[in-house]
C-alpha cells in the first residue's frame, strides 16, 4: 500500500471498498452467465487498476486474481481497525465518512449491474439463439463500463486526501501552554486561547481579556489587592520592587503589602497605604511612634537625632514617651514629645531632677547656673533643705536647692556678703584652679566684709590696682614700705560686679607667672604662704590672716564642694 502521513486507512479504505463492488459484480455476471471468458474479468481488473492507479494508491500485483467479497470485506474490517487506532477521533470520522460514501457507491454498483444483467439475460432469451452471445457480451460490456465508471466515482480524489490529510495534520497540531506567535506570547488550553490569570508550570501569568496576549510589566488589581508581572510575565512573589524612588513587596501570594509589616533579616519594615516601604519616616499607630530609617528598618534600641533633639526608641520599635531609659550607667528622660531631655529639669514624684549636656541625668553631682549652685543625690533628686555633706554645717542646701552659707555667729550683712562670694570662689576652681578658701579669705580682708571704699565704690573685692575694660578708680590706700605703714593714692580696677571681680583676680594670678606656684594647689595653708611670698600684699603676717580667716569661717568646706564639681 502507498502511504502519504498517515492517509494510508483512508486509501485502504477505498480501495477495500472498490474491491467489494467488484466482487459483486463478478458473482451477478457468473451466476447469470453472461460472460464466462476469462477475458471479461481481466478487463474489469485491469479497469479498476487504472483507477487506483490514477488516485496513487497500489492495490497490489495487479497479475492476482481480485479477492472474493468476504476477503474484501475482512481487509477492510481490518484496514478500519488499524486506522481506528492509529489515528484521532476527527481522523476516524473522515474515515468512517469516506468509508460509507465508497461502500454506497459499490451497492449502487452492484445493484445496477445486476438489474442490467437481468434485463440482458431476458432479452437474450427471446431472442434468436446465434445472438445470445452477442447479446451477453454487450451486456458484459454494459456492466463492465457501469462499473468502471462507477467505480471512478467512489474511489476519493486527491483533493479528497489532502483534506483528510489536513484535518489529521491540524489534529496533531492541536495547541496547549505557552505558544509564542509574532512576537506574542498565548496560552492555549485544547487549542483555545485563554485569558485572565493562569498558572503554568508554577508560575502565575496574566492575559489581556482582549487580545489574549501576555501582559509584562503590569500591575493588576483584584478585590483591592495588587499584583505585579515582571518583565518576563511572571507574577512577582516573595519579591521587592522598585520604581518611582520607592520600594515595594510582593508577598508570597502575590498581592503587595499595604498598611503591612514586613519582617526579614531580624529586621522589620513597613509598607504604608501606597504600598511604598517607609523610608526616613515616621509612623504612628496603637499610641506609639516609630522610625524607619534610610535603609527601611524599623529603629529599634537605637538612638535617633533630629531637629536639635534626641529620640529613643525601644526593642519593639516603639519611640519612648514620658519614660526613663538606662545604659552604660546612666539615667535618661524623654518627655511627652518623645525628645530627651537635655540641659533640662524634670519634676515627679515631689523631686526634681536635672539631665546634664549629654541628656544623663545627675547623680551624686554638683551643677551651676544663675549665679548658684545644685546639688543631686544618688537617685538624683535635688537636694533641698539639707546640710552639705562636709564641714562644720555652715554650708547648706536650701528649700530651692541653692547652697547657701550660713554662721549664726554673723550678723545678717557678713552672711549676705558670704552668700554673695560663694558662687564665684567655688567656680574659679573650676575655672582656673585658684583655691576657693584662698579666693574667699582675700575676698574677706581685703575688702572688709563688703565694706570697704573701694568695694562699695568699685566692686573691687582684692585691691587689685590698674583698670579693668578701660574702668579704674583713684583711691588713698595704705601701704608698707620698709616696714613703715604709709598712705598713698592709687589706681584701681572698677568691676560692674563682684562676679567680674573674682573671675579678674584669678585672671591676674594666672597672667603673672610669680603666682604660678599657686595653680591647682589644694592644701588652704599652703596657699596662703605662698601667695603670701609671691609678694601679693606687703603686710609681713599676711599668710597667717589669711589661715586664721580659712580655719574659723570653715572656708575649707568650701574647697570640697569645688573638688566635686
Amino acid at each position: 500500500m502507498f502511504k502519504k502521513g498517515k492517509m494510508w486507512c483512508v486509501a485502504a479504505a477505498a480501495t477495500a471498498s472498490m474491491v467489494v463492488g467488484i466482487s459483486a459484480i463478478q458473482s451477478d455476471v457468473s451466476a447469470d452467465e453472461v460472460a464466462s471468458s476469462t477475458d471479461n474479468s481481466a478487463a474489469i481488473i485491469s479497469n479498476v487498476d487504472n483507477v487506483t492507479q490514477g488516485s496513487s494508491v497500489v492495490l497490489g500485483n495487479t497479475d492476482t486474481t481480485v479477492a472474493s467479497s468476504a476477503d474484501s470485506s475482512a481487509t477492510l474490517s481490518a484496514d478500519s481497525e488499524v486506522a481506528s487506532s492509529t489515528t484521532s477521533n476527527a481522523a476516524s470520522e473522515v474515515i468512517a465518512s469516506a468509508t460509507d460514501t465508497t461502500s454506497n457507491a459499490a451497492s449502487e454498483v452492484a445493484s445496477s449491474a445486476t438489474d442490467q444483467t437481468s434485463s440482458a439475460n431476458l432479452n437474450s432469451a427471446s431472442s434468436e439463439t446465434d445472438k445470445t452471445t452477442s447479446s451477453d457480451s454487450d451486456a458484459a460490456s454494459s456492466v463492465t463500463d457501469e462499473t468502471s465508471n462507477t467505480d471512478s466515482d467512489a474511489v476519493p480524489s486527491d483533493d479528497s486526501i489532502n483534506d483528510v490529510l489536513d484535518a489529521l495534520i491540524m489534529s496533531d497540531a492541536i495547541k496547549n501552554g505557552l505558544v509564542n506567535e509574532d512576537g506574542q506570547t498565548y496560552y492555549y488550553v485544547n487549542g483555545q486561547k485563554v485569558s485572565g490569570k493562569q498558572t503554568v508550570n508554577n508560575s502565575t501569568y496574566y492575559f489581556d481579556d482582549y487580545t489574549y496576549r501576555m501582559k509584562t510589566d503590569f500591575f493588576y488589581t483584584d478585590n483591592n489587592e495588587v499584583y505585579y508581572f515582571g518583565s518576563d510575565g511572571k507574577m512577582y512573589k516573595s519579591q521587592f520592587y522598585s520604581n518611582w524612588g520607592n520600594v515595594y513587596y510582593f508577598g508570597d501570594n502575590g498581592s503587595r503589602y499595604t498598611d503591612d509589616f514586613y519582617s526579614n533579616w531580624n529586621n522589620v519594615y513597613y509598607f504604608g497605604s501606597d504600598g511604598a516601604r517607609y523610608t526616613d519616616k515616621f509612623y504612628t499607630n496603637w499610641g506609639s511612634t516609630y522610625y524607619f530609617g534610610n535603609d527601611g528598618v524599623r529603629s529599634d534600641n537605637q538612638f535617633y537625632s533630629n531637629w536639635g533633639n534626641v529620640y529613643y526608641f525601644g526593642s519593639d520599635g516603639a519611640r519612648y514617651t514620658n519614660n526613663f531609659y538606662s545604659n552604660w550607667g546612666n539615667v535618661y528622660y524623654f518627655g511627652s514629645d518623645g525628645a530627651r531631655y537635655t540641659n533640662n529639669f524634670y519634676s515627679n514624684w515631689g523631686s526634681t531632677y536635672y539631665f546634664g549636656s549629654d541628656g544623663a541625668r545627675y547623680t551624686n553631682k554638683f551643677y551651676t547656673n544663675w549665679g548658684n549652685i545644685y546639688a543631686f543625690d544618688g537617685n538624683g533628686a535635688l537636694k533641698k533643705n539639707q546640710v552639705a555633706d562636709s564641714g562644720d554645717g555652715y554650708l547648706r542646701f536650701n528649700n530651692d536647692g541653692v547652697l547657701t552659707f550660713h554662721d549664726s555667729s554673723l550678723s545678717t550683712a557678713n552672711n549676705t556678703f558670704m552668700n554673695k562670694i560663694l558662687y564665684g570662689a567655688i567656680t574659679e576652681w573650676v575655672n582656673h584652679k585658684i583655691l576657693p578658701s584662698l579666693t574667699a579669705a582675700q575676698a574677706i580682708i581685703e575688702s572688709g566684709w563688703g565694706n570697704s571704699d573701694l568695694t562699695t565704690m568699685a566692686n573691687n573685692l582684692f585691691g587689685i590696682k590698674g583698670s579693668y575694660n578701660g574702668n579704674s578708680i583713684t583711691m588713698a590706700t595704705g601701704e608698707y614700705y620698709n616696714g613703715q605703714y604709709v598712705t598713698v593714692n592709687a589706681q584701681f580696677r572698677a568691676y560692674a560686679s563682684y562676679a567680674e571681680s573674682m573671675s579678674d583676680h584669678s585672671q591676674f594670678l594666672l597672667d603673672n607667672s610669680r603666682y604660678a606656684n599657686l595653680i591647682g594647689v589644694t592644701d588652704s595653708n599652703i596657699a596662703a604662704m605662698l601667695i603670701q611670698q609671691d609678694g601679693y600684699a606687703t603686710s609681713p603676717t599676711y599668710a597667717k590672716t589669711l589661715m586664721n580667716t580659712m580655719n574659723y569661717y570653715d572656708l575649707t568646706s568650701w574647697n570640697w564642694i569645688a573638688f566635686y564639681m
